[in-house]
């Protein structure tokens, strides 16, 4: 009986470079992170595989029987995706439309972005060696003829809240649901009662994009699903306001206006709010006769345990001594080791384009009293003052008596276009700290 060739897997320093040159899936079109943050610890979980061009043993996915063993296992042949596309090239009902060739040009993509937006993942050696293994071995989860989706459901009905994402794990948890929008009808100058009009008139719902899929306005989005030890689903999307008026046109042209105007409001993304959606009636003159405004959800909102940092406690007890993206760093010892801190300028060679900012806070503060714990938000704006992304930082009672702590938080970040970016601490509505990054195209 022949016994099957099988390869070697991969080094810790081939992983550990074969990561740190790449960002997202290497399957066409997928941008999906390598790795999943958490979005209340900022803790990474592993969300890819590593794939090999030629398989690792005979037999199996394009195998090379020209291949020595060192070929097999180099970074040339192995190719990082989410762990979906791991799956889906190696599948016998569709490996053959994933020959080698299309991977290693797959591959060439891969490393061409890293080479624009220059962020990969920075692995120690307990990180490659997890990455290694989760790509050996098989899942301990088998189902058959079901789908597992961990990721909430995002809201069913105008300005209702999304679910939160399941967890599996031990002391994991699942998120939060969004709670729904407020609702409310205008009336006023140059508007009929709605009474007057039958539901056959008013939008039916829901409502369908250009490919099909469904939506509702201004609903909250799915919270995200986690899968890991002592890890927290994503909390569902808050809904938006829901406005529901009847203009009169008629008086509105006597009025004397010219031209209207709506600005559609984009849901949020990475924790932030959603944008409001405006209506705006003008005259020749530029005057606005009429405006109307529907808010849009609330963005991430403190846990319930939690306390908010008061202004009064934010003037008096607690001070934020550092605020500023890095490049990379970690916490030892009470010690803070940065490389590449403090930049002010974010070079991007296209937007809008996908990334993860490594954000270092530190905070120190005076005695407190009480033994519940406080919380504040960090959040990245755009040029045009929009929050883009949002993150929850926590001080647990038992970090009290230090009187100072450090965080190192990951937020994932999407410039849609350039100009000066800020990032704020903040908490009940008080800017606690503040920096600016310059995005260039």
């Amino acid at each position: 009986m022949k016994i099957a060739i099988e390869h070697p897997m991969p080094t810790v320093a081939t992983i550990k470079r074969l990561y740190a040159h790449a960002f997202s899936c290497g399957y066409d079109g997928c941008k999906r992170p390598l790795y999943r943050i958490d979005e209340q610890s900022s803790e990474r979980t592993l969300a890819s595989r590593i794939c090999h061009i030629h398989a690792r043993c005979e037999g199996g996915p394009r195998w090379d029987p020209q291949q020595t063993p060192e070929q097999n296992r180099s970074d040339s042949n192995l190719i990082l995706m989410c762990i979906e596309h791991a799956d889906v090239i190696d599948v016998a009902a569709t490996v053959s439309n994933y020959s080698a060739q299309i991977l290693r040009d797959w591959k060439t993509k891969q490393i061409e972005t890293f080479d624009k937006i220059r962020q990969g993942w920075m692995l120690n050696e307990a990180m490659a060696q997890e990455a290694i293994d989760s790509s050996a071995q098989s899942s301990t989860l088998n189902l058959q003829n079901s789908n597992l989706n961990l990721g909430g459901k995002g809201g069913a009905g105008w300005g209702a809240g999304g679910g939160g994402g399941g967890a599996i794990g031990p002391n994991s948890i699942g998120g939060r649901g969004g709670d729904g929008g407020d609702y409310r009808v205008v009336t006023g100058p140059h508007t009929l009662p709605i009474e007057k009009f039958s539901e056959n008139r008013r939008i039916s719902l829901p409502i369908q994009n250009s490919d099909g899929s469904l939506f509702f306005p201004g609903a909250g989005g799915d919270g995200q699903g986690a899968q890991g030890d002592n890890l927290r689903g994503g909390d569902g999307g808050h809904g938006g306001e829901t406005v529901e008026v009847m203009l009169d046109c008629k008086s509105l042209r006597e009025s004397g206006t010219s031209n209207f105007e709506i600005i559609v409001g984009k849901g949020g993304e990475f924790g932030a709010p959603g944008e409001s959606t405006i209506f705006r009636a003008y005259r020749e003159n530029g005057d606005v006769i009429k405006e109307i405004e529907a808010r849009g959800g609330d963005g991430k909102k403190m846990p319930e345990s939690t306390s908010e940092i008061t202004p009064n406690e934010a003037s008096k007890i607690f001070r934020i001594t550092t605020l500023m993206p890095v490049n990379s760093c970690e916490i030892q010892n009470g010690c803070l080791f940065i490389l590449g801190g403090g930049w002010r300028t974010f070079y991007a060679p296209e937007t809008p384009i996908s990334g993860a900012w490594k954000i270092v806070v530190a905070m120190e503060w005076t005695s407190i009293e009480d033994h519940k714990p406080r919380g504040f938000f960090v959040s990245i704006f755009d040029s045009n003052r929009q929050e883009k992304s949002r993150k929850i930082v926590e001080i647990h009672p038992d970090f009290f008596p230090l009187e100072n702590s450090m965080w190192i938080i990951d937020m994932i970040v999407s410039p849609t276009m350039s100009g000066r970016w800020s990032i704020i601490a903040h908490a009940s509505g008080e800017i606690l700290s503040s920096y600016y990054i310059n995005i260039v195209k």
